[in-house]
C-alpha cells in the first residue's frame, strides 16, 4: 500500500536536526512518530515530561554557564579594584612627597626672603629641579603647584 507523503517545512534545535540526522531515521520519520505519540496520551504525558525533563536539564547548564561568567566577571572586577587601589597608593606617596617637598622649598624661600621659584639663585644648587626628580614630576609641574 503506498502512502502519500506531503513535504513539511519546520524549525527546530540544531541539536534535534544532528540527533536525527545522525540517526537511522529520517525527519518525516521523526514528524510521524511524534504524531502518534501526540495522538496516544500516555506517550503523548511521557514526551512531554522527557521534553520537559530535557529543557531543564539544558536551562541548568546554561544557569552554570553563566554563574561560571560572572563569577570569572567578579575575579576580574576584584582584579581592577587592586589595581586602581595599588594606583591610589603611589598618587597618594608621590601627594606626600610632592607635600614635603612644596613645604621644604618654601621654608628654604622664607629663609632667604625670596619668591619660592627663585631659591636656586639664592642656593646656588638646582633646588628645583632636585625636588621635581624626588617627586617624579617635571619640573613645570612643580612650579605650577609652587605658584598656587
Amino acid at each position: 500500500m503506498k502512502v502519500n507523503k506531503i513535504l513539511v517545512s519546520a524549525k527546530c534545535q540544531p541539536s534535534s536536526k544532528q540527533i536525527i540526522r545522525e540517526s537511522k531515521y529520517t525527519y518525516g520519520d521523526a514528524m510521524d512518530f511524534f504524531a502518534r505519540v501526540l495522538t496516544n496520551k500516555s506517550a503523548s504525558i511521557l514526551s512531554l515530561i522527557k521534553v520537559t525533563e530535557a529543557e531543564i536539564v539544558e536551562l541548568n547548564l546554561y544557569s552554570a554557564k553563566l554563574e561560571n561568567e560572572i563569577n570569572e566577571k567578579e575575579k576580574y572586577l576584584n582584579k581592577l579594584l587592586e589595581e586602581q587601589k595599588s594606583r591610589d597608593n603611589n598618587y597618594n606617596s608621590i601627594d606626600t612627597d610632592l607635600k614635603s617637598s612644596l613645604e621644604s622649598i618654601r621654608q628654604i624661600a622664607a629663609n632667604f626672603n625670596c619668591s619660592p621659584l627663585e631659591i636656586d639663585k639664592f642656593t646656588g644648587y638646582n633646588t628645583l629641579s632636585f625636588h621635581a626628580r624626588k617627586c617624579n614630576i617635571p619640573l613645570y609641574e612643580l612650579e605650577q603647584h609652587l605658584k598656587t
